[in-house]
């Protein structure tokens, strides 16, 4: 038994083993190895897809919401300008109501030039159409104080 062990101790390192079946050995190490990078090289595909396909998709909702976005702040712009457009038309009807009743007052004081000078300077387009009406009374009751007036000049 000693000589058995002896003999194994002399080959000298690095000899391949000889002997029958070392060439099935070796080609059983090779497919191993072989279906071992087979095996990881389709993980390696497989997560590679998925991370690209989670990219993908967030570009997509990212594209997405980027679109909405755009879309949402082009329909706020809108709605400001509008609104902005409404308050505007009815900061001129307040103005031009409030120069008609300052004409109204100016009237009711008996201070008819004066009233008609405002009344000729009113912008009629922004008035209402009550407003319309109550200019229309105006002027013809200013139209008459005035007639009389200029028949009858105070003393």
């Amino acid at each position: 038994m000693n000589f058995v062990v002896q003999a194994q101790d002399t080959k000298p390192a690095g000899r391949p083993p000889k002997g029958p079946g070392t060439l099935q050995r070796y080609t059983a190490i090779f497919f191993g190895i072989a279906l071992l990078l087979a095996i990881v090289a389709g993980v390696m595909e497989q997560r590679t897809r998925q991370v690209t396909d989670y990219y993908r998709a967030l570009l997509d909702e990212q594209t997405a919401t980027t679109a909405s976005h755009s879309t949402l702040r082009q329909t706020l712009q809108t709605q400001y300008s509008e609104l902005l457009a409404q308050f505007h038309a009815r900061e001129r009807t307040l103005e031009a109501a409030d120069r008609l009743f300052e004409a109204g007052s100016l009237y009711a004081a008996g201070d008819y030039p004066s009233a008609q000078a405002l009344l000729d300077r009113l912008d009629r387009s922004e008035l209402t159409e009550q407003g319309a009406r109550y200019l229309q009374s105006l002027q013809d009751r200013l139209t008459e104080a005035l007639a009389a007036e200029a028949e009858d000049p105070p003393a």
